[in-house]
């Protein structure tokens, strides 16, 4: 007979992103979230092939859960959308956390001279524009392979935004990917 694991995938996938939010999704390993789990190894390799894949899950179910959020919302400006962002990203801490603690070079985001340039070229005024530089962080991933469908999102909400604001500056709604070397 063969072996019988009492974890669910769902379970699992679940804990893995309670555990990235506290620890980061680089910290993941198979011995690290059995452990947090209160499991052997055998439940996370009897649902999951590897640890890649189930990174790749978890990033799969932040964009899901972020689908499924907008579809709740008509949103028809561009304060709409930066407000709808910072609400997501306080109500879903654990893809809050993911975020947060992923490899985003959040330093040259935040330099004066980008703030300076974002303000001058929108007109946005300050309370806003803290808001739109941490959509900016969001979306200029300075990662791996497995950041590529997140970026992939932000630049479709960067584009929405450009639909929406047609005033944005080519810097903004031009952005690229540049996986790291």
């Amino acid at each position: 007979m063969g072996r019988v694991t009492n974890f669910s995938k769902e379970y699992l996938l679940f804990k893995s992103m309670v555990y990235a939010e506290e620890n980061g999704i680089s910290m993941i390993t198979a011995r690290s979230l059995a452990s947090f789990c209160g499991c052997s190894t055998y439940p996370i390799y009897a649902h999951f092939k590897s640890i890649r894949i189930l990174k790749e899950k978890i990033l799969e179910e932040i964009t899901i859960c972020f689908d499924r959020y907008l579809t709740e919302y008509v949103v028809d400006d561009f304060f709409s959308i930066v407000h709808l962002l910072k609400e997501f990203f306080s109500i879903h801490e654990s893809i809050r956390g993911v975020v947060i603690k992923s490899e985003l070079d959040m330093a040259s985001l935040f330099k004066r001279a980008f703030f300076e340039y974002i303000q001058e070229q929108t007109g946005i005024k300050e309370p806003y524009l803290l808001e739109l530089l941490w959509l900016n962080a969001l979306g200029s991933l300075n990662s791996d392979k497995s950041s590529h469908e997140f970026f992939e999102t932000m630049t479709l909400i960067w584009n929405k935004l450009a639909e929406l604001e047609e005033n944005l500056p080519e810097v903004l709604t031009n952005i690229q990917y540049l996986p790291s070397r």
